[in-house]
């Protein structure tokens, strides 16, 4: 149980590194958008 924790903890630090970097940077990007178009 442990171990396969350990594991998934892993993968989804890895994952992290390649997709969610790429998709965090999307979504503030969005969230700028957003935030300029409710401001002006």
């Amino acid at each position: 149980m442990r171990y396969n924790t350990k594991l998934a903890l892993l993968n989804i630090s890895f994952f992290s590194e390649k997709e969610l970097g790429s998709n965090l940077y999307r979504l503030i990007s969005k969230m700028w958008e957003l935030l300029q178009i409710m401001i002006l």
